[in-house]
């Protein structure tokens, strides 16, 4: 499980769950050392799932965070895709990587992405550009910094000339978070984010190594 939650008060946790991975976003609320979040989204991949509630949350400040997380499935949504209403109890633990600074530089440059093989390719003024070859889609984007002390940043980008059935993502815009994990060698690079088709939400994500220097 990856999650990350950034100064603006959003944030994503990642199920490693496989492909497509589970996501759950939305904005966290705290009170001194308690926290709280109401109708976070949980989608993986072209799949909506459904909201979930997250409360009784405890946090200290860059050591810990634990909370209750309760799911609800979407209405009318099969138990067989979006499985049974159920709660269960979350713990996190604060990893060091998140003060190595969140400047554009660090984000800068080739990144493969290990599940498509893609490059995406991010400039030095945080411009996103990608072409996956197995959905012909173009994703031109943007990365900006949320607060250059710590390592999250904002991701915007859109979708076009996606072949069937991929197609329904033309048009698109997905917004989220991403960070980059130095204490490896070569750094890693992990974006997610998510998008909407009508009212439904449906999510994107890609993690691998840079590339050429």
């Amino acid at each position: 499980m990856y999650a990350l939650a950034a100064e603006d008060g959003r944030f994503q946790l990642i199920v490693d769950d496989g492909a497509p991975l589970t996501q759950y976003w939305g904005t966290l609320a705290t009170s001194g050392n308690s926290l709280s979040s109401s109708n976070v989204q949980v989608a993986t991949g072209t799949s909506y799932l459904g909201t979930a509630n997250i409360t009784g949350g405890s946090i200290t400040a860059r050591q810990s965070m634990t909370a209750t997380v309760s799911y609800t499935p979407a209405p009318g949504c099969a138990p067989t895709v979006c499985g049974n209403a159920q709660s269960g109890s979350l713990s996190l633990t604060f990893n060091p990587v998140y003060n190595q600074g969140g400047a554009l530089s660090r984000i800068a440059g080739n990144w493969q992405d290990v599940e498509t093989g893609q490059i995406i390719n991010v400039n030095s003024a945080g411009v996103v550009f990608s072409q996956e070859a197995a959905t012909n889609c173009v994703i031109n984007g943007q990365v900006s910094t949320i607060n250059t002390a710590f390592n999250a940043y904002s991701v915007t980008y859109s979708f076009s000339n996606c072949r069937f059935p991929f197609n329904l993502q033309n048009g698109t815009t997905a917004t989220g978070l991403a960070f980059v994990d130095s204490g490896v060698t070569p750094n890693r690079v992990y974006f997610a984010g998510q998008y909407r088709v009508g009212n439904t939400a449906y999510t994107t994500y890609a993690y691998g190594p840079k590339v050429g220097g």
